[in-house]
């Protein structure tokens, strides 16, 4: 119950700083769609361009659920994949977070489809 009110504080605090441009949502938004157009493509035909795309967002993905889980939250019960489409989904919902550091779109976004559910 607090942590959505942390993070929208936090998110306030964000909209009042510069945000350099390698740590905006808009380089993991890239990252994620390119990785969504790799997943997607014929196994021969996977483009190049996207190989990295793919590790860049799956890899901050995958941190920042490890990152949830050692704060106590249940890791959700889906795919690197799945988890990059609900981002890109919620980013192009609410572009304006794509200005802010990347971790908050993606724990905004997260959150809305897989509340941090405590472990036991």
């Amino acid at each position: 119950m607090l942590a959505p009110l942390l993070i929208l504080a936090l998110h306030l605090q964000i909209q009042t700083t510069e945000v350099p441009e390698i740590v905006r949502g808009t380089g993991l938004f890239q990252s994620c769609k390119g990785a969504i157009r790799w997943m997607d493509a014929p196994e021969a035909a996977k483009p190049r361009a996207d190989d990295e795309n793919f590790d860049n967002c799956t890899a901050y993905i995958g941190g920042f659920i490890e990152g949830r889980a050692i704060v106590g939250c249940e890791p959700p019960d889906a795919t690197f994949g799945t988890l990059a489409r609900v981002y890109v989904a919620y980013m192009e919902k609410n572009p304006k977070l794509l200005d802010n550091f990347r971790f908050v779109g993606l724990q905004l976004a997260i959150t809305d489809s897989y509340p941090c559910h405590l472990k036991k």
